[in-house]
């Protein structure tokens, strides 16, 4: 149930502004002048990533390689022997883990690796990147089963998809030192002030890590579709794959479930509510469009959403069993069904149909009686 709209609820919502911009002021300066914190690559899973699709490297140079890193190794092992590789024999070694994963998918594995432990992590913000490190693999696989009927490199929309909010992790990461009272800035605050200009921090990381310029380019562009250049459609895939994430329901933390119950439950005017919806998706057809995506991909992907929040949750839990029957639920909540868009196109279109033909049918109206 919605608080009503009164003074008090005017007040909240300026402060609440306030908060916002007082925050991204600071945020937009460590990008301006260099100060946003970028964790270095470990030197194993860099040159891992370099030589592992190589033709001519072999499961021996990279089983040493990933040896020199026991942390590295150790987790590679238990992505192995989890659910989503699942086999009949348990992966023993360095060896049994590369050979299971594949030495094509061993590159997107210890780039998850480092991003989920490097970039991923917040004390104070822990509900809020948990749902962003969800939402992030929920969009890289999306974007993985995307590319292959739009003839795009798989290996290339995964790891788009999966560093689309990096910058969000990095700004959060320089909060951690920045930024000396925490409290006074709410979880959603945070977000929002992160949301115009995580763009461009992603673009700063992923520059100083060197990534090829058509991932890069794609990520600073995936809300800024005009800006992609000739890479326009990774921008596009990945931006496909961001709506149909949230419309899933993966990585939806419970700020912004609140603050989509409380639009739905009639603050907003209903011809506003409407029109909004309808143009999401206006943009979510343009887009779809342009790209040549025939919606019964999409609708099968939705359709098997379900087994693509297992895949994810096991990712997630690495072969590791949870600490209690608790963390698992909590795990589970975060990758939950629940739709970021509040209907399906066709009954926001009829929707918005009728509120515009009222509109319309009130302006004849008065066009006529005067």
């Amino acid at each position: 149930m919605s608080k009503p709209w009164n003074e008090h609820t005017t007040n909240l919502t300026d402060e609440k502004l306030k908060r916002i911009h007082e925050l991204q002021h600071p945020m937009s300066g460590w990008i301006k002048d260099g100060t946003m914190v970028i964790p270095a690559m470990p030197q194993v899973i860099a040159k891992a990533m370099r030589i592992a699709n190589k033709p001519e490297t072999t499961v021996a140079e990279l089983e040493a390689l990933i040896g020199q890193d026991q942390s590295v190794a150790a987790r590679l092992m238990q992505i192995a022997n989890s659910v989503f590789y699942s086999r009949t024999t348990e992966a023993k070694s360095i060896k049994d883990a590369i050979v299971r994963i594949g030495q094509v998918e061993l590159k997107n594995t210890l780039y998850s690796l480092f991003v989920q432990t490097r970039l991923f992590t917040s004390e104070m913000y822990g509900e809020l990147i948990r749902s962003l490190w969800l939402h992030s693999l929920g969009v890289a696989e999306i974007s993985r089963r995307l590319a292959l009927p739009l003839g795009i490199d798989y290996d290339v929309a995964f790891l788009g998809g999966l560093l689309h909010d990096v910058g969000k992790a990095a700004l959060l990461g320089t909060m951690k030192d920045e930024i000396e009272d925490k409290s006074y800035y709410a979880a959603d605050v945070v977000e929002e002030a992160m949301e115009p200009i995580h763009e461009l921090a992603g673009g700063m990381l992923l520059k100083s890590w060197k990534l090829p310029d058509e991932i890069t380019r794609a990520i600073i562009s995936h809300h800024h579709l005009e800006r992609a250049g000739d890479h326009k459609r990774l921008a596009m895939l990945i931006h496909m794959a961001d709506i149909m994430a949230f419309r899933i329901g993966i990585g939806v933390d419970t700020e912004n479930k609140a603050r989509q119950e409380s639009t739905e439950s009639g603050v907003a005017p209903l011809f506003i509510r409407h029109l909004l919806a309808s143009a999401i998706n206006l943009e979510e057809y343009s887009v779809r469009r342009e790209l040549g995506l025939d919606m019964e991909v999409i609708k099968e992907i939705e359709q098997d959403s379900d087994e693509l929040r297992d895949d994810i949750f096991n990712i997630v839990l690495g072969g590791q069993k949870p600490a209690d029957a608790k963390s698992r639920i909590e795990i589970k909540d975060a990758i939950r069904p629940d739709a970021h868009v509040s209907s399906g196109s066709s009954k926001m279109f009829i929707w918005f149909a009728i509120a515009l033909a009222v509109s319309l049918s009130g302006i004849a109206a008065y066009i006529f009686l005067k």
